[in-house]
């Protein structure tokens, strides 16, 4: 069975990148089943195959998957929660923005090439994380990356983690590509007012041990 899930994690003090399987695709490995809250089915070949993630400049990915990602969709948001928790380190929500198929100008993206490899521009700068999905044959691969406060207009893409031509091993044609994003949690009152409490208590503290 494929690695269902990359970590990639940059260059640190000149140790190379290491690409780790998450808890939840080992378990996988381990028992062969899927909770009923993760119903994809896992396809070769893995997300980062021949160094995918990593040269489309993701975060982590997860994947190949069979099927479409569109007529999935409420399994695909309960992966993405699955997978991405770690590396987005917040509480917050998944949510479908839109696909465009290859070689239209529609939807989340003004430029989708009908090819292997290539440039997906969205329609305006994406800010914060996000999750590019990318189609191809009859399996997808899911992709995050951050947009930061600046937004990222373009990124470039490879379907060679996603499906492979199973008589040559190359991979296939893009399809579509589609786009999914994060939204916080916004805290609620009871929270802020805990925070405040917290603050104030800690500003009385210091005060107190202040010398005379």
């Amino acid at each position: 069975m494929a690695e269902c899930v990359a970590r990639i994690k940059p260059y640190i003090k000149g140790r190379p990148m290491q690409i780790k399987p998450s808890l939840f695709a080992l378990a996988v490995l381990a028992t062969g089943s899927f909770s009923a809250q993760a119903a994809l089915v896992p396809e070769t070949p893995s997300c980062n195959n021949g160094g995918a993630a990593t040269a489309m400049g993701a975060l982590a990915c997860s994947g190949a998957w069979d099927g479409n990602n569109v007529n999935q969709e409420a399994d695909v948001l309960a992966q993405l929660g699955l997978d991405f928790s770690d590396d987005v380190g917040l509480s917050g929500d998944w949510s479908y923005f839109g696909s465009t198929d290859a070689g239209l100008a529609d939807g989340p993206f003004s430029a989708v090439p009908a090819d292997r490899t290539g440039t997906l521009s969205f329609d305006s700068a994406v800010t914060g994380y996000f999750v590019v999905a990318l189609k191809s044959s009859t399996n997808f691969s899911l992709y995050l990356f951050d947009g930061g406060d600046a937004g990222l207009a373009s990124i470039d893409f490879t379907t060679r983690g996603t499906a492979l031509n199973p008589q040559n091993g190359r991979p296939q044609a893009l399809s579509h590509a589609s786009l999914y994003t994060f939204t916080p949690a916004v805290p609620e009152a009871e929270t802020y007012a805990l925070m405040l409490a917290g603050l104030g208590l800690t500003g009385f503290m210091v005060r107190r041990r202040k010398p005379a």
